[in-house]
């Protein structure tokens, strides 16, 4: 992964991981669960639930379009005359999809960020719960739950991994298009005319 790709990639976890923070504490504040269970409604516990899910959701959406975003930017980045020395797939590999992770280039720099991006915002998140989750929101694991906390948490984690590796996949994949479509309606540039072959028919050419 090149220095560049990789400065990208950071950035959109940074922002990704701080916007899941942010979601976490503003639900907390502005949508308290209620501690005591005599005078608590349903109509408070469902709606402090579902204004933290709407708030964990919009981060969540942030994370994957930035992870999107910086897979488009590390392939929009690539001038022409790079991309046509790109590396070609890898022939070992034993399938397309293999190949990806194997090839060197924008594609996999841009698949790889995207896993970055949403990886740190899971992190973050996770160690968030665990950590200050009981203190700030009464979100914190149980000590009789954590074996199945661990459980869906590192499920949760692989499956943003892997949405990470698509989004930004789809992101390079969307530039490209772009660059070959852009390519395709400017047509080839006309090669350019000699001063001979501008001659007017019959002349000869003007002799000192």
């Amino acid at each position: 992964m090149s220095e560049a790709s990789l400065r990208q990639a950071l950035s959109a976890a940074i922002i990704a991981a701080v916007a899941g923070l942010v979601a976490l504490v503003v639900g907390a504040f502005i949508a308290p669960l209620p501690t005591a269970t005599i005078s608590t409604s349903p109509t408070q516990v469902v709606t402090a639930l579902l204004i933290r899910g709407v708030l964990v959701i919009a981060s969540l959406a942030l994370a994957v379009f930035l992870a999107y975003r910086t897979g488009y930017r590390i392939q929009d980045d690539v001038d022409d005359d790079a991309q046509a020395k790109l590396p070609q797939p890898d022939p070992s590999a034993s399938s397309p999809l293999v190949s990806m992770f194997t090839t060197p280039g924008p594609r996999r720099d841009a698949m790889f960020a995207g896993a970055i991006a949403l990886g740190v915002y899971w992190i973050i998140t996770s160690l968030y719960i665990v950590a200050l989750g009981k203190t700030v929101g009464h979100i914190g694991v149980v000590s009789s739950d954590v074996g199945s906390f661990i459980t869906q948490r590192i499920g949760l984690g692989l499956v943003l991994v892997a949405a990470g590796l698509g989004c930004g996949g789809l992101g390079a994949r969307a530039a490209l298009a772009r660059k070959l479509t852009r390519q395709a309606l400017m047509g080839p540039a006309n090669p350019p005319i000699s001063d001979a072959s501008s001659a007017a028919p019959g002349s000869s050419p003007v002799q000192d």
